[in-house]
């Protein structure tokens, strides 16, 4: 099942545009909508968020490159943009690269005290596929556990798996409920 992860300022280009969730899956859509680096970032973000994902939440979702819709399990969806890098698109893939990926999800520095926290919803894309989308927003403060914000999200997306044929055997197989365990407790 296809993941979409979603940052913040992705969400608030959906909202003022009145775009479907399903535009998050259709680079041709959100392309009037975005600059180009924009639509970039968004390509790029499963790769960076891969790791933060791990370090975070103990999860490992493996990466589904365009064109490989056969690729079973829960995985990241990355969305393809097309080929059409140039020199300075490379320039300022390296510095997007740097930029800690936090704020790629946010849009903006993100204040001590606060952090990334997910929303987990399912969407149907114009194919009629089920979608999972992980969507970024800004947590945190004085009575926010983040332990607790962690074992909410790993709650909901095994939820969701769950609810759509993901046995309890492949939610173990692909490290969500060994991850919502570790955080429970």
């Amino acid at each position: 099942m296809k993941i979409v992860i979603v940052p913040m300022w992705l969400s608030k280009v959906l909202e003022c545009n009145d775009l479907s969730k399903s535009a998050l899956l259709d680079m041709e859509t959100l392309s009037p909508y975005m600059a180009k680096k924009d639509l970039q970032d968004y390509a790029r973000l499963p790769y960076g968020a891969t790791e933060y994902f791990q370090k975070r939440f103990g999860l490992e979702l493996p990466i589904q490159h365009p064109g490989s819709d056969d690729m079973p399990g829960a995985n990241l969806y990355v969305p393809h943009i097309g080929d059409q890098t140039g020199i300075m698109d490379r320039i300022g893939e390296v510095f997007a690269s740097k930029e800690p990926i936090e704020h790629q999800l946010i849009g903006h520095h993100i204040s001590e005290g606060l952090r990334v926290d997910f929303d987990v919803e399912v969407f149907t894309t114009k194919d009629s596929e089920d979608v999972i989308g992980l969507f970024a927003r800004l947590g945190g403060g004085p009575a926010d556990d983040p332990r607790e914000a962690s074992a909410r999200f790993l709650e909901e997306l095994a939820g969701i798996l769950y609810a759509r044929n993901h046995g309890l055997r492949d939610l173990c197989a692909e490290g969500i409920l060994g991850a919502y365990i570790n955080h429970v407790g």
